[in-house]
């Protein structure tokens, strides 16, 4: 039993959506307070009282009802592993993009397109079965899969893996600045002093209401 849960999460590359979810949990019976931290991609979520996991299990669900390719969990986040894997896929099928052309074997395109391309036509299907349609990874997949019907399997290749490496640098320069703002956040008070009908008391730095006087020590 639990009062509150903290999760990690992936693929939430969409503050609007973040937005959403956010508001969407709060609205849930039972939810005294849900936030959804688009920084450090963490969703924290507080009941009014003990709640079984059926009960967060539910409110993972409505997250993903927002964004179908989210991925949650309560370990910790594994942006340098994603990096990593990210760079291994971009290694093997730019070898065998490269083996392709100056061999000229066209059917080596076909692995180097899957490698660069599976996330992407993985995430096309999981958002079409939910009706999210005309996102950038069914466009994509639409695009390539024409390629593909058509024989232009370097074209196709070509796209999925450049769009790859585009993505290696969006998630290296997303995670440099995430790790400067969660620096930044670091240097926030998790709990403040406020001064409630003369007498000093010590609470929630989320808690402090608009209005209220708090004391701050000299450092």
């Amino acid at each position: 039993m639990a009062d509150k849960c903290i999760w990690n999460v992936q693929n939430l590359d969409c503050a609007a959506c973040a937005a959403t979810i956010e508001e969407n949990l709060n609205k849930v019976e039972g939810v005294k307070r849900a936030r959804v931290d688009y920084a450090k991609k963490q969703i924290h979520v507080q009941s009014t009282d003990d709640r079984d996991d059926a009960f967060f299990q539910s409110l993972i669900a409505e997250a993903k009802r927002v964004e179908p390719a989210l991925k949650v969990s309560s370990q910790p986040n594994q942006g340098k592993h994603t990096s990593l894997r990210m760079l291994i896929r971009i290694t093997f099928s730019a070898l065998f993009f490269a083996l392709a052309f100056f061999l000229e074997i066209p059917l080596l395109f076909i692995p180097s397109y899957l490698i660069a391309g599976y996330s992407v036509l993985i995430k096309a299907g999981t958002n079409l079965l939910h009706g999210k349609v005309f996102d950038e990874n069914f466009l994509m997949s639409i695009a390539t899969l024409g390629a593909l019907a058509i024989r232009e399997t370097g074209e196709a290749s070509a796209v999925m893996l450049l769009y790859l490496i585009g993505e290696f640098f969006q998630d290296r320069a997303v995670q440099k600045s995430r790790n400067a703002v969660m620096g930044v956040l670091d240097l926030r008070a998790d709990e403040a002093r406020i001064i409630s009908e003369g007498k000093l008391e010590m609470v929630d730095s989320e808690s402090v209401a608009v209005g209220s006087i708090i004391r701050v020590l000299a450092a």
